[in-house]
């Protein structure tokens, strides 16, 4: 019984720490300290040279705060080509490289582990091929070529599209920064005002925090078993499991503090209103997160949420079962002592 106690406990542990891995790795892609968003506009008002495209390429070239330029034109093989005269539309194109929280509640296909893909809006599909119903098509942007992957509601010129840092050199960089004293809500209105179109914002905390208790309740486990041992002096065990609880300890310290933006927080915590807005925003917010199509560091995450929770619940229930039948062992023995005792 001793050794498949101290094997549950290590086994137990070793999917917690693996649940916490995946969890991390996640989390570490998904929620950035600066979220970056690349923005240009593409006026139509004035009409762009080749004469005046070579110099702004010079330019940025040799500065940090490169001017965007771009002109949109006919239909070529299913492609629409970046021309550098008789710019025909007014575009607004934006550069993701790091958002992954602010997403688009009318497209649940974009997927961030693809670079080389993007979103329009109705307007500009209509603008540009005459139809909304364009997906799978290409679009040629600064001589790389963008899938189209979903067409999101919205009459106003939109592209989208994910690209690493080379591919945005020439553009704008407008910086919405995350900090303690601004939630993701703030950045979202931020976001949402400065592209004319409606945007979700997913909140991990309430899972952030649901994976640290799981991993809590494991540390209390692990402290219970420490108890049991040190009373029996079973010194090897002793010393294992406190170098589990050292290392479990390290790891909710280092890994499970997040900031709580301070405009979350409510004034009085008797604050009924708050409390049910709150658990209302969060049961949405979990039911869309297991509803969209998820992208890579979202399946990692999600992958150790489950872990985390499932292995807390199988521990909660072999413990409880353990201990029941040490009771029933106990109970059964106790029940033949006195029998014996009352036949003598």
């Amino acid at each position: 019984m001793k050794n498949k106690e101290s094997i549950k406990t290590i086994i137990c542990f070793g999917l917690a720490l693996f649940s916490q891995i995946l969890f991390l790795a996640g989390n570490q892609k998904m929620r950035q300290v600066e979220d970056k968003v690349w923005l240009t506009r593409f006026n139509s008002e004035n009409e762009i040279t080749a004469e005046m495209v070579r110099r702004l390429q010079r330019e940025n070239e040799r500065t940090d705060a490169p001017t965007a330029f771009a002109a949109w034109n006919e239909k070529k093989n299913e492609e629409v080509a970046v021309q550098e005269l008789n710019k025909s539309t007014f575009t607004t194109a934006v550069a993701v490289t790091e958002r992954a929280d602010l997403i688009f509640p009318d497209s649940r296909t974009f997927d961030r582990a693809y670079p080389n893909t993007c979103i329009i809006s109705e307007g500009l599909a209509c603008s540009l091929f005459g139809s909304a119903d364009v997906k799978n098509l290409h679009i040629v942007y600064n001589e790389q070529k963008y899938k189209i992957q979903d067409v999101i509601k919205g009459s106003r010129n939109l592209f989208l599209y994910y690209g690493n840092s080379e591919s945005a050199h020439t553009f704008t960089e407008i910086t919405a920064a995350g900090s303690p004293d601004k939630s993701q809500k703030m950045i979202k209105d931020q976001l949402e005002e400065r592209l004319g179109v409606r945007l979700r914002c997913i909140d991990y905390s309430f899972p952030h925090f649901i994976c640290g208790a799981a991993f809590l309740v494991y540390v209390l486990i692990l402290c219970r078993s420490l108890y049991r041992h040190w009373k029996r002096r079973d010194k090897e065990s002793i010393n294992v499991i406190l170098l589990l609880v050292l290392i479990a300890a390290g790891a909710v310290i280092c890994t499970q503090l997040p900031g709580i933006p301070r405009d979350i927080v409510p004034t009085h915590f008797s604050d009924r209103e708050f409390w049910s807005t709150l658990i209302e925003e969060q049961r949405n917010n979990l039911e869309f997160m297991f509803s969209k199509e998820k992208f890579y560091p979202e399946k990692a995450w999600f992958a150790g949420l489950f872990l985390a929770v499932s292995g807390l619940a199988a521990s909660v229930l072999s413990w409880r079962k353990l201990s029941t039948r040490k009771a029933l062992d106990i109970s059964v023995s106790d029940y033949f002592k006195r029998k014996q005792r009352e036949h003598e």
